[in-house]
């Protein structure tokens, strides 16, 4: 497991997680593709999500699971 810290800039929270190391590891390919850090390709990865609706729609699954389990 590889832990991700995002950067904590103006009016944003930091957040921490852990990744196994076979997605880490595809991340940081894609990453050194475009020349950036793995933390800069998983915020942009985030942030299409948001924009786009599909972060809501993973949330709410997530969500409905742990209810589930309960």
């Amino acid at each position: 497991m590889r832990k991700i810290q995002m950067q904590n800039n103006e009016n944003t929270d930091v957040l921490s997680f852990d990744l196994p190391d076979e997605l880490y590891e595809k991340l940081q390919v894609e990453a050194d593709e475009k020349g950036i850090t793995v933390e800069d390709l998983v915020s942009h990865i985030l942030h299409e999500a948001i924009q786009s609706g599909e972060f809501e729609k993973v949330l709410k699954q997530c969500r409905e699971e742990l209810n589930a389990k309960s």
